[in-house]
This record gives C-alpha cells, sequence and structure tokens, in this order.
C-alpha cells in the first residue's frame, strides 16, 4: 500500500514537472511567434518607405513608425527584440532626411564668399539654406531632436549672414558704381555743352565779321556809285545838257542852266513845281 503511494506521488511529479516543461515550450513558441510576426510588419513597413520616392510620403511613413513604435514600448507585452527592430529602422529612416539636410547645407556652402561677385549665386544658396532650415525646425522630433535643430540653425545663420553681407557690399558697390558713372556722364554732357557754345558764339562772331566786312564793301561801293553820280551831275551842270543812257540804280539832284532842280530816283523824275516823269526803255534819260 505504501509504495502504491509513492508510485502514484512520482506519477503526480512527473506530470507536473512535464506538464510545466511543455507551458514553457508552448510559451517560448509562442513569444517567438509574435516576435518574428512584429519584426517582419515593421520590415515591411520600412520597405515601403525605402521604395517611396515621395518626400512627403517618405515623411509620413516615418512618423507612423513612430507613433507604432511609442504605443507598443508602452504595452506590457513588449519584447526587447521587437524594441530593437523599431529603433533600428526608425533610426535608418531618419537617416534619409538628415542626409538630405546635409546635402543641401554642403551644396549651399559657398567657399571664399568675399571674394564672389555673382549675386544671383549668393541668394541662390542664401535661400536654399533658408529653405532647409524651415524643414528641419518643422520636422522636430520627428526626424531631429531640439537639440540637433539648434546646432543646425546655429551653422546655418553663419552661413545666410556671410552671405547677406556681401550682398550688400556688392549692391553697395554698384551704387558707387552708379553714381560714378552718372557724374561722369553729366560731366561729358556738360563739356559738351560748352564745347558747343563755345563752337556758336566762334560761328556768330564770324558771321559778325563777315556781315561787317560786307557792310563796309557795300558802303564803299555806294560811296563810289554815289561819287561816280555826283561826277556825272557834275559833268551835266558844266555842260549844260542832258545825259544819256540809264540811270537806273543811282539816285541824284542837280540843278539846269535855267536854275530848275531835278531829282531822279530809279525810273521816276521829279522838278521843283512837283512835276514827275517816268521814264521807259529805250528812252533818252532825260528828255526835259
Amino acid at each position: 500500500m505504501k509504495n502504491k503511494k509513492i508510485i502514484v506521488i512520482v506519477l503526480l511529479i512527473v506530470l507536473v514537472v512535464g506538464g510545466f516543461a511543455g507551458y514553457q515550450v508552448y510559451e517560448n513558441h509562442v513569444k517567438e511567434e509574435t516576435i518574428s510576426s512584429c519584426k517582419t510588419t515593421i520590415k515591411k513597413e520600412y520597405q515601403t518607405f525605402t521604395k517611396e520616392e515621395n518626400r512627403t510620403k517618405k515623411l509620413e511613413e516615418l512618423k507612423s513608425m513612430i507613433k507604432e513604435s511609442d504605443k507598443y514600448f508602452k504595452s506590457k507585452d513588449s519584447y526587447n527584440e521587437v524594441k530593437k527592430e523599431y529603433q533600428n529602422k526608425i533610426r535608418e529612416m531618419r537617416k534619409y532626411f538628415i542626409e538630405g539636410y546635409d546635402k543641401t547645407i554642403a551644396d549651399n556652402t559657398l567657399a571664399d564668399v568675399d571674394n564672389i561677385g555673382d549675386k544671383n549665386k549668393l541668394n541662390t544658396a542664401k535661400d536654399n539654406l533658408n529653405a532647409v532650415l524651415t524643414s528641419i525646425k518643422d520636422e522636430v522630433e520627428t526626424v531631429s531632436t531640439k537639440e540637433e535643430v539648434s546646432k543646425y540653425e546655429e551653422s546655418i545663420n553663419a552661413l545666410t549672414t556671410s552671405y547677406a553681407n556681401r550682398l550688400n557690399a556688392i549692391e553697395e558697390a554698384e551704387r558707387k558704381a552708379e553714381e560714378e558713372r552718372k557724374a561722369q556722364e553729366e560731366a561729358a554732357a556738360k563739356a559738351k555743352a560748352e564745347e558747343a557754345k563755345k563752337s556758336s558764339s566762334s560761328n556768330s562772331s564770324s558771321s559778325s565779321s563777315n556781315s561787317g566786312n560786307s557792310s563796309r564793301r557795300n558802303n564803299s561801293s555806294y560811296s563810289s556809285s554815289s561819287s561816280s553820280g555826283s561826277s556825272s551831275s557834275s559833268n551835266r551842270e558844266n555842260s549844260n545838257s542832258s545825259s544819256s543812257g540809264s540811270s537806273k540804280g543811282y539816285v541824284w539832284k542837280y540843278t539846269d542852266e535855267n536854275g530848275s532842280s531835278y531829282t531822279n530816283d530809279y525810273y521816276h523824275y521829279w522838278d521843283d513845281a512837283g512835276n514827275k516823269w517816268r521814264l521807259e526803255d529805250g528812252d533818252v534819260e532825260l528828255g526835259w
């Protein structure tokens, strides 16, 4: 009877141990299956992320992964293996955006800024850096931590400030050059105007001189004609006879032997009594 009790007890122990061992095996199996399933899901989501070409959609995939990981980390039934998988994949996804930040900054970091004269180049680089800084700030906590964002901001602001200073220097130089150009144009225009004025004054003096010479020549001619007319008139008075030929172009006055005075004005003749004659072509000039 006693042996039977011992056998029963042994069998019970075997059953308990065996059951416990079996449960452990089962539990481990379930755990492995759960871990494998979670990791497979994470990997699929990561593959979707890598295949996506649109940056905005990639960012949404990252946000979704972060949200899922946060929820899983707070779960009581979480496994370290799954947590590590989330961390690894999120780090790789963030790396894509961080590399994008760094490339943009590198591409727009200009060397020897103080010797750059291309304003378009400076403005383009400055605009690109400001745009990437805006993205970095908007994506804080999704891609970068607040501390990382502060470092990015400090680095980018140093670059854009140097570009802005160089742009101001170029524009100031252009302003001075433009002022100098205008001053030179005004000086040239003034010199040209003065030269034209001198030339005009010289021509005016020359014209006045020529006019004076012409006037003197005309006066001399007129005097000669008048003298000739006076001489002719004197000859007429001395000869007491009429003058023959044309008197056109001359004006004179004389007295005949009877004491009558006559005036000749181109084609007309007058006496002191007011009588007037006109000399026709072919007529004798003095027919009275």
